[in-house]
């Protein structure tokens, strides 16, 4: 039987069922005990399909300059960050990216300007540190990927240094 239950307060279930990489549980979690109110997963893993029509739509909506919609120099399939870690395949079976929405306990939403400096709290926090340490990480920094939107957030780990970007729609 799957234990859905992964921590205090994220199930299986909100990670689309795969795996979410410790680093960022960890990160969810720490960002649910310091805000004190839910936090929505928005988007988890994706498979190759449906990783494509995401970013038709964006094509489609014009909010993705390609070939294809006369607003840019390149083709959609140039476009598709097929790194992305919302892919998980048998090399990085682990889910390594989120989107998500973060409440507020008086109400409303967190910003996502707020979020991101709250998950650079999170990674340069003793706690994670002593999590890396725990779990046999040789390496003592997490980085991560952080896209802020209004309201929404994209996160990310496993890269090779922090790197933080808007969303422009």
């Amino acid at each position: 039987m799957i234990n859905e239950q992964l921590s205090a307060n994220f199930k299986l279930s909100e990670f689309g069922w795969v795996q979410p990489d410790k680093r960022l549980l960890f990160i969810m979690q720490w960002l649910r005990i310091k805000t004190g109110a839910p936090i929505h997963i928005n988007d988890t893993t994706r498979t190759v399909k449906q990783h494509v029509d995401l970013y038709r739509k964006l094509e489609k909506e014009n909010k993705l300059r390609t070939l294809g919609n006369g607003l840019g120099t390149k083709t959609l399939l140039d476009l598709i960050p097929w790194e992305s870690r919302h892919l998980c395949d048998y090399t990085n079976p682990t889910l390594r990216a989120v989107d998500f929405t973060c409440e507020k306990h008086e109400g409303g939403v967190y910003t996502g300007s707020e979020v991101r400096d709250l998950i650079e709290m999170a990674i340069n926090s003793s706690e994670m540190l002593m999590m890396l340490d725990s779990w046999g990480y040789e390496e003592k920094t997490v980085y991560v990927g952080v896209g802020v939107g209004m309201t929404f957030n994209h996160l990310d780990v496993d890269r090779e240094r922090n790197t933080f970007w808007g969303y422009g729609y």
